[in-house]
């Protein structure tokens, strides 16, 4: 999660060539980035720091 914490921006995680996703619904203003076949962080950035970082495991369908 290093990673996200010296972000200050999805942007800067998209050129540093991670695939960040905007998140909808009760997620709104979220990001995520895929980290493994299963596994994503969620995150959001509040005045360029990121918070409420969570490691979340999902299910493709």
């Amino acid at each position: 999660m290093d990673f996200v914490e010296a972000a200050s921006s999805p942007e800067d995680l998209r050129r540093g060539g991670y695939r960040v996703h905007r998140l909808s619904g009760d997620r709104r203003g979220f990001s995520t980035v895929p980290v493994a076949s299963k596994l994503r962080v969620v995150f959001r950035f509040v005045d360029g720091n990121a918070y409420d970082l969570e490691v979340v495991g999902y299910q493709r369908s």
